[in-house]
């Protein structure tokens, strides 16, 4: 199965990436999606090769420390019908609270999970019959 759902609203960890996500390449929520601050760049706690979509807010917590790079890092999408709030402090200049490196081959790799693809259809043009009336 490629895909995680959750009715409700939903906190990704580090913890939580490592059993629950392992393969997954959408993860759908239908309320909030909170990121904590132990998600970061790079490692077994990271996210990427995915798409996150939220029904509600996704919202990226915890603080970027000056003295280390904190980045929230996602090789994937990401979506939220309801925006975006960003909670990690701008302390250092040097790194970005979030990266979000887009990959589109995920939304190729979509059209395998039925009922998410793209439908396909095929269009044809019709040469409209003309009807005599009778006299």
């Amino acid at each position: 199965n490629l895909v995680y759902y959750s009715a409700g609203s939903l906190t990704i960890s580090k913890s939580f990436i490592q059993s629950n996500l392992s393969g997954k390449k959408v993860v759908f929520s239908g309320g909030d999606i909170t990121i904590v601050d132990d998600v970061k760049k790079g490692g077994s706690g990271s996210l990427s090769g995915v798409i996150l979509i939220a029904q509600g807010k996704i919202i990226i917590t915890g603080d970027n420390d000056p003295a280390k790079n904190n980045t929230f890092e996602i090789k994937g999408a990401i979506y939220a019908k309801g925006g975006f709030n960003f909670n990690r402090n701008i302390s250092n200049k040097k790194f970005p609270v979030v990266y979000v490196e887009y990959d589109p081959s995920l939304i190729i790799d979509l059209s395998a999970i039925e009922g998410i693809g793209v439908s396909q259809y095929q269009w044809e043009e019709l040469v409209p019959e003309v009807i005599t009336p009778a006299p």
